[in-house]
């Protein structure tokens, strides 16, 4: 008998919704509506914060002097660290995206190949340079080889 009372489907309130008569049903009915804008308007903010988020990465990468064409749109598209124009600078330098600024003071008479040289004690700086591995790639998969081993992630965001 008790398993007869849990599978009736006469629940009171179930019933009473049910019924088009009820006064209820206009005002769960009108409950519902207001949901639904709600839901509405929700996705638009969503959507629109989203537009926003890309909207201020590209102005960082742009204010940190990160090119958004070449190699470095690679860099750009799968970067994952702080969005601040240092750290993003920073990070180009490190994987050869981008190249330091020139000081005049240094590089009178020098040529790119002398500087390095001098500022690491007469040796080439260890490591490959990563934003000229990528512009030699022949293909994606290639870009996305050396990407991985230099512990830059190949998705794009």
């Amino acid at each position: 008998m008790a398993d007869d009372e849990l599978n009736d489907d006469s629940d009171p309130l179930e019933q009473a919704m049910k019924d088009e008569s009820n006064p209820l049903r206009s005002v769960v009915r009108d409950l519902e509506k207001q949901i639904k804008g709600k839901d509405k308007a929700l996705n638009t903010a969503n959507e629109r914060i989203e537009k926003l988020a890309v909207v201020e990465r590209e102005t960082v990468f742009k204010e940190a002097g990160i090119p958004d064409e070449g190699p470095a749109k690679f860099f750009r598209a799968n970067y994952q660290g702080d969005l601040t124009a240092e750290a993003i600078k920073a990070a180009a330098l490190e994987h050869g995206f981008i190249t330091p600024p020139s000081d005049p003071d240094t590089d009178a008479g020098l040529n790119a190949g002398d500087g390095i040289a001098e500022t690491t004690g007469g040796q080439q700086p260890a490591g490959p340079d990563i934003g000229q591995l990528i512009r030699d790639a022949e293909t994606p998969e290639q870009v996305a080889e050396i990407m991985s081993n230099a512990g830059l992630s190949s998705a794009p965001q």
